[in-house]
C-alpha cells in the first residue's frame, strides 16, 4: 500500500513538469495571434483573406471589414491545391517550420505577414479596423 501511495504521488507531482504552460505571458508568446498597431508604423498596404464557404468566422470578418470600407482581397480555400498553397505561405513565415503549425480559420495575410491562428477574431479585426480608420497616415 505504501508502495501505490509514494507512486500515486510521484505521479501527481510530476504531472505539472509535463503540462502545458497557461500563464497568460505564454499564451501571448506567438504574436500572430493578435494585431499590433507597432507592427505597422509605415501603414498597411495589403490584406488577403483567407477563407472557408462554410467559415462563420470568416463571413464574420468579411462583414465587418466591407462595413469599414477596408479594401481586401479573398482567397477561398475551396481544394486541397489552394490548401496546399496557404500551407506553403504559413511555413515561410515560421521561425520552426519542423515543429508544425495549426491553422484556425480565417487566416489573414497583412503586408506578407501571415495571421493563420488568431486567438480572437472579433478583437483582431475590431483593432485592424480601428488602425486602418485612424486619421494618421495608414
Amino acid at each position: 500500500m505504501k508502495k501505490i501511495v509514494l507512486l500515486l504521488i510521484i505521479t501527481l507531482s510530476s504531472i505539472g513538469i509535463y503540462a502545458q504552460e497557461t500563464s497568460e505571458e505564454a499564451l501571448t508568446e506567438n504574436p500572430l495571434q493578435y494585431f499590433k498597431a507597432e507592427d505597422f508604423e509605415n501603414g498597411i498596404n495589403e490584406i488577403v483573406l483567407y477563407s472557408l464557404e462554410s467559415c462563420g468566422r470568416c463571413e464574420t470578418v468579411r462583414n465587418a471589414l466591407d462595413t469599414a470600407g477596408i479594401e481586401y482581397f479573398v482567397f477561398t480555400i475551396d481544394n486541397d491545391k489552394k490548401q496546399s498553397l496557404l500551407d506553403q505561405k504559413i511555413l515561410q513565415g515560421l521561425k520552426y517550420p519542423n515543429l508544425g503549425y495549426s491553422i484556425k480559420f480565417p487566416c489573414l495575410e497583412i503586408n506578407g505577414t501571415m495571421y493563420h491562428a488568431i486567438a480572437n477574431h472579433t478583437a483582431f479585426i475590431r483593432e485592424l479596423i480601428d488602425f486602418m480608420k485612424e486619421p494618421n497616415e495608414n
